[in-house]
This record gives structure tokens, C-alpha cells and sequence, in this order.
């Protein structure tokens, strides 16, 4: 017994007494623990068979349970004679780490071959060493799908006789990378058995399985991948045509660092190669017009706050050439992953065109309106001369009556005053022509329709043939509107015409009818009308009517059912003064049945009359007038009127002279009152002069017609308007409210 058994047998469980020479070794197994060391039984009974020679040799395995590990041993008992006697030689190994270096390699087959088969992709083991270097030596079952072959014809290939042909003569180059590098990644085209092709992408390393170096090869077919791809590429190329095509620039804003992407149509919007603008914000800034750049970023914040679904506006920026281009933007907001603002990304569009169409549609449509207009004096020429005659007649016939008075003063006074309603009626005559004739902004204020039904009545009366009626009809509940009298009177003056037309020449009646009316929401009647009180305009004849084709078509520009006559612009430009007002129009007819025009506008609420201003009392200072006018008999009335009322008044026809008399005595007068147009010097330019003789003197222009250039022009320069025709009371009035301002 050496000294190794003694340190086995006492490590576990021996004594000292029993691992000394001299002890009956069997009983010491047959004694032994039948827990912890079953097997002692049979190592007794095997030993005893060798010694009286039943047995040669035997063999045994078993195991030897410590608190920490269960140890394996391997028994060899040898018969052998000594001496002539006949002996057992015994030999205890302990093979505990082989065994456990044995199932490590187990568990690790097992694990590889459960990966192996599980794996998604296609796993090959080639082989590594010289004499099947890159043979298949196994092939898990993916493997089999993808490439068509049964795991019997792969086994025994050479990895690349899947490649095509392109890539099979660099298979060794990439086996020979692999083992410098230790793994190695590439793409390849391979080979199914149909002779189809298909994309691999293939990760390789060298590993070792049962004591045997190999290449565990994994090929994903990325032939998805690569459709995807193209797929992006192609939508990316169709992206970019598109933009192209279109003209649409693309940014892409990071607020955090001010970097952001512009796209080269981006840049050619504005004249520029793509590397001749950086990606900076302020590249962006410092081209928006200055006018513009403030309501642009308050529109961003708008949209950053959460206020707008989107951000979108119009502004100006400098082309490359100088000039300004309009352009449409419209983004989005991105978040990061906290929720917070991280991109702004968007489109821009050059509209410079589309604005300048829009100027050219809307100058067209300015244009339209004064034809329109136009038609409408040339279609009431006749009334207003019938008026126009009526007027000279009945002041002719009165001032014949007073040069015929002599003393009756009642007489006189009644002739005078007769002339005077006269002269007031030519004055809205001519007012209201001036008022269609020119090209004014429209002057919306508030509007008594019962008023303007009137006047409409009036000259429709004086034009028509004396076979139409003309009816009226205002309810007394009709609530004002805010609108453009002159218009209001457009609209209303065009239908009666038409309603004239569609009647002819027989006899027939139109009617003229006002009444309030309530909208509620998704009422019915044409157009977008706001909710709540409106006032219903009504222009009804018993005329030839339409049927529902023409009816479709009548407010379109152009079209016109006066066959030789008329443009086609009247009802166009009516629909657009109504619904530039908020309003609608609509129409009821039928063939033979006449037609009822419908003009609904929204009613405004009613603002207090100012109450009269009393007449001045005649003036005791005698205030000093310089009166030009280039019209001998108007300054004669003027000059008599003027002086009767106190003041006194130094009179010229040439404005020359008055400016002579003016640089005479700068301070002879308080007030110089001056026509507009006169010949040498207009009324603005006399104004001038008088202002560099003597810059505080007030100036009162008069005018028949001003234009609103002229009317800005004399506001700018604090020169007061004031509109012939007038009378001295009038004149004297405006001296005294200005003198009185300073």
C-alpha cells in the first residue's frame, strides 16, 4: 500500500487503522458505508475472484460523494503471483476531471447541435484543415431550403461550388483572411440547384468541434433586404425627380444646434449651386425680407407652442440676382423621445409667379368692375339725361320767375327756393355718377337699406321704358349693413337691368323688396354666410325666366344670354362685390315664369346718428380770404356770399397774381381757399407756394372731382378738401373750423 491510497482511503473516511498494513482489505468493504459507497460489495466479491483465480482482471467505475463534489474512480485489479503465492495488484485513479472534461464536451455537442438546428439562417461546417480545406461537412436544415440540395448532396461539396462563378475564385482568399483575422464578413451571390441566384450575406469564424478545427460559416439570404433597398433607392430617386420636377425645396431644421439641411432645389429657388449656401440658419434669416422675418418665426412658435397643427406662411426672399422671390412654406414639428421640439422640417415653393398672376387676376378684375360700371352709366345715360334736363328746367323756369317778381317777395323767395332743391337734386346726380365712374377703394360704412332701395327705384324709373312698373317693398324690421353704397347701388342697379332685359318690350312689372332674415348654421343659401341677423335684398320681374342650364352658369365671367349684346361681366362682378361683402347671392326661375334675384347680406348693429351741427353765427372778426378759382361767375358768388357772412375776401382768377399778392403781405390773410384745377399752377402746387411764403397759413382745396391719390396727397400736406358743388355758408363753416384749430 503506497502513501497515495493512505491519503485517498483517509480523505474519504478511512483511519489509520484501516489503511495499515496487515488488514483484511475485503472485510474493510464489507464494513463500509452501503450510502455513500454502494459499490463496496462488488469490489469485494470481484477481488475475492481474482484471488482464488476466477478471475484474471476486472475493471470498475464508481463514484465517491464529497460534500463539495461526486469524484469518480476507476478500480483495475491485475492477479498476479509472488513468491508462489497468488496475489491481486489494485490500482486506484481518479478520473473525476476527464469525466467532467467529458460532459463539458458533451453539453457543448449538444448546445451546438440544438443551435445548429434552430438556427434562422442557413449554418454550414467547413472544413478547416488542408486536405478538406472549405469542404461542407455538415449543413443544418435551413441550409437544405435555401439552396434546394438534400443534406446528402451538400455533404461533400465544396463551399464554393454554391458560389457563382464571379465569386468562387475567391473563395481561398477569404478562408485565408478568415484564419489571419479570426472571422470574416462579406456578401456573395449564390447558386441554388434550379440555377436560380440569390443574395447571401456570410459571417465566418474558425472554432473547434470534437478536437477538430472547423469553420462554423453563416449565410443570411438577404435577397428582402436587397428589394427593400432598391426599393428605397428607387422611391429616393422617384423623391428626388419629383422635387425636381416640381420645383419644391426641402429643409430640415435642429433647433438645438441651428444646423439645418437645405436641398439644392432649396437653393436653386434662390439662384445658388448646392455648395454655395452652408447649412446654417442664418442662411435662411439673412435672405427673408426684413418686413418678413419676424411674422414668419411667430408663425414657427405658433406651431412649436402647439397652437397650429402645422406651421405654414408666405414671405419674400433675395434671389441671388437681387430681386425678391414670394415663397410658400409649410413644416412640421419632430419630437425627441422627452416630447420636446427637436426638428422643424419642411418644403418651400416658389409662388412668385402664382402672386404675380394673382396681382394681374386682381388688376383684370379692378378693370372688369369699371367696364362694369361703365355699361351701367351707359345703360342709365338716358335717365340721367332725362333727370339731368328736368333739373336745368325747373331752374331756368324759376329764375325766370324771380327776374319777374319785382316786389313780391313771396314769389321770389318761392322761385329761389325751387332753383335750390334743384341744384341739390343735380348734385347727388353727379355725385353718383362720379361714384361709378372712378376707381376708389370701396368705403364700407354702415348702410340704411331702405335708402338705397329708393335711389335704385328712382333711377331705375328714369331709364326703363314707361310700360314697366316698378314696385318697392321694405319692411320696416330690415336691419342696416356695413357696405360700399355706390356698390350696393352697382349690384342692385345691374339686376334691375337685366330684370328690364328679360321683360323686353312688352309691358311687365319689377319688384324691389328688403327683409330681415336669420341664418343658422348649414341654412341652405348659397355661399358661406355667417350665423345670425342678415338683411334679404330681393330683385324680382315677370320677365322670359331660365331654365336650370343657364341658371348654372350665369355668375361665370364671360357668359351672357344677350345674344349680340352685353359681356357676360355684369352677374360676375355682382357675385364678387356680394361675396366680398360676406354675403350671397342666389336666383329662383323658371322658363316663362320671370326670375327672383336673392342678395343676402350680413346686418350691422346700429351706431347712433350724430346729432346736427348747429350753423355758425355770422363771423364778427372779419376773417381775411384769399379765394382763387379760375370761373369769373363762381368767384363772383362766392366772393358776394362770403362778404355777406363778414369776412373779407380778396379774390383772383390766375393764381399768379394771388400768389403775388400773397408774398406781398404774408400775414394780410388767415385762410387761402383755392380750386384744384386750374390752368398754370394746380390747386397742391399753389398749396406749395403758399407754404413756403408761409408755412402755418391754412389751405381749403375745391374740387368737382378728386381722386384719392389727390385726396392722400392733400391729407399728407394738411391741405382741407372740400367738394364742389357748395355754398358760401358751406365755405364759410370749413374757414372757421380751421381758423378755430389754430
Amino acid at each position: 500500500m503506497n502513501e497515495a491510497w493512505r491519503a485517498f482511503a483517509t480523505r474519504h473516511g478511512g483511519n489509520a487503522s484501516n489503511c495499515s498494513e496487515g488488514v483484511d482489505y475485503l472485510a474493510v468493504c464489507k464494513q463500509a458505508d452501503r450510502k455513500r459507497f454502494p459499490e463496496a460489495i462488488q469490489v469485494a466479491d470481484s477481488l475475492r475472484q481474482v484471488l482464488t483465480g476466477a478471475l484474471d482482471y476486472f475493471e470498475l467505475e464508481y463514484s465517491c460523494p464529497t460534500p463539495e463534489l461526486d469524484l469518480q474512480f476507476v478500480m483495475r485489479a491485475q492477479c498476479l503471483t509472488i513468491d508462489g503465492r497468488r496475489c491481486a495488484f489494485v490500482l486506484h485513479e481518479d478520473v473525476t476531471q476527464a469525466r467532467l472534461a467529458e460532459r463539458l464536451v458533451r453539453d457543448s455537442e449538444l448546445r451546438y447541435r440544438q443551435l445548429f438546428a434552430a438556427a434562422p439562417d442557413a449554418v454550414f461546417v467547413l472544413g478547416a484543415r488542408e486536405d478538406e480545406f472549405g469542404r461542407i461537412l455538415d449543413a443544418n436544415e435551413v441550409a437544405v431550403r435555401q439552396h434546394g440540395y438534400s443534406r446528402d448532396e451538400l455533404l461533400g461539396m465544396h463551399i464554393g461550388d454554391l458560389d457563382v462563378p464571379e465569386d468562387a475564385d475567391r473563395v481561398r482568399e477569404r478562408i485565408e483572411q478568415l484564419f489571419r483575422d479570426g472571422h470574416v464578413g462579406f456578401e456573395v451571390m449564390h447558386r441554388r440547384r434550379d440555377g436560380s441566384e440569390f443574395p447571401v450575406e456570410v459571417t465566418a469564424r474558425v472554432a473547434e468541434l470534437s478536437g477538430r478545427p472547423v469553420i462554423l460559416s453563416f449565410n443570411r439570404d438577404i435577397s428582402e433586404r436587397r428589394r427593400a433597398e432598391a426599393e428605397l433607392r428607387d422611391q429616393a430617386v422617384r423623391l428626388d425627380l419629383a422635387a425636381r420636377s416640381s420645383e419644391v425645396g426641402f429643409w430640415d431644421w435642429d433647433m438645438a444646434t441651428d444646423r439645418v439641411f437645405f436641398s439644392p432645389e432649396w437653393k436653386a429657388q434662390l439662384g445658388y449651386e448646392a455648395h454655395e449656401i452652408g447649412d446654417d440658419f442664418a442662411e435662411w434669416q439673412t435672405r427673408c425680407h426684413a418686413d418678413d422675418v419676424g411674422p414668419a418665426l411667430a408663425a414657427v412658435q405658433a406651431h412649436l407652442r402647439g397652437e397650429t397643427p402645422y406651421v405654414h406662411n408666405e414671405f419674400r426672399m433675395r434671389h441671388r440676382g437681387g430681386d425678391y422671390r414670394w415663397i410658400y412654406s409649410r413644416g412640421r414639428v419632430v419630437l425627441d423621445a422627452a416630447g420636446r421640439p427637436a426638428r422643424l422640417v419642411g418644403c418651400h415653393v416658389d409662388i412668385t409667379e402664382r402672386k404675380r398672376s394673382e396681382q394681374e387676376r386682381a388688376a383684370l378684375a379692378g378693370r372688369i368692375e369699371r367696364v362694369q360700371r361703365l355699361e351701367a352709366i351707359g345703360t342709365l345715360a338716358g335717365g340721367i339725361a332725362h333727370d339731368f334736363n328736368n333739373i336745368l328746367t325747373v331752374i331756368a323756369g324759376n329764375v325766370d320767375l324771380a327776374l319777374q317778381a319785382g316786389g313780391d317777395a313771396t314769389l321770389l323767395a318761392g322761385a329761389l327756393g325751387e332753383v335750390r332743391k334743384a341744384a341739390d337734386r343735380a348734385k347727388a346726380l353727379v355725385r353718383q355718377i362720379l361714384a361709378f365712374s372712378r376707381n376708389d377703394p370701396p368705403e364700407r360704412r354702415q348702410v340704411a337699406v331702405a335708402e338705397v332701395l329708393a335711389e335704385v327705384a328712382r333711377l331705375l324709373r328714369s331709364t326703363v321704358p314707361q310700360s314697366l312698373s316698378i314696385d318697392i317693398e321694405v319692411d320696416d324690421d330690415v336691419p342696416d349693413v356695413l357696405a360700399d353704397v355706390d356698390q350696393l347701388q352697382q349690384v342692385l342697379l345691374n339686376l334691375g337691368t337685366n330684370a328690364w332685359h328679360a321683360i323686353g318690350d312688352r309691358p311687365g312689372r319689377i319688384s324691389l323688396r328688403a327683409r330681415a332674415m336669420a341664418v343658422e348654421r348649414g341654412g341652405g343659401f348659397g355661399g358661406e354666410l355667417q350665423t345670425g341677423a342678415h338683411a334679404l335684398l330681393e330683385v324680382a320681374d315677370d320677365g322670359c325666366g331660365m331654365d336650370g342650364a343657364t341658371i348654372g352658369r350665369i355668375f361665370e365671367p364671360f357668359f351672357t344670354t344677350k345674344i349680340g349684346a352685353g359681356t357676360g361681366l355684369g352677374l360676375s362682378v355682382v357675385h364678387g362685390i356680394v361675396t366680398s361683402h360676406g354675403g350671397a347671392i342666389e336666383v329662383q326661375s323658371e322658363p316663362g315664369r320671370g326670375a327672383t334675384f336673392r342678395v343676402l347680406l350680413p346686418a350691422t348693429e346700429a351706431v347712433p346718428v350724430p346729432a346736427p351741427v348747429a350753423e355758425p353765427p355770422p363771423g364778427e372778426a372779419g376773417e381775411r380770404i384769399l379765394l382763387i378759382d379760375d370761373e369769373p361767375a363762381l368767384l363772383r358768388v362766392m366772393k358776394r356770399g362770403l362778404e355777406r357772412l363778414g369776412m373779407q375776401v380778396a379774390s383772383f382768377e390766375a393764381p399768379a397774381d394771388a400768389l403775388v399778392a400773397l408774398g406781398a403781405d404774408p400775414h394780410g390773410f388767415d385762410v387761402v381757399v383755392t380750386d384744384y384745377d386750374m390752368p398754370g399752377l394746380q390747386g397742391l402746387e399753389v398749396a406749395s407756394r403758399v407754404r413756403d411764403l408761409r408755412a402755418d397759413l391754412p389751405v381749403v382745396l375745391c374740387s368737382g372731382f378728386v381722386k384719392s391719390e389727390v385726396l392722400a396727397a392733400a391729407a399728407a400736406a394738411g391741405v382741407r378738401v372740400l367738394n364742389k358743388p357748395f355754398v358760401a355758408k358751406e365755405l364759410a363753416r370749413v374757414v372757421r373750423e380751421l381758423l378755430s384749430a389754430h
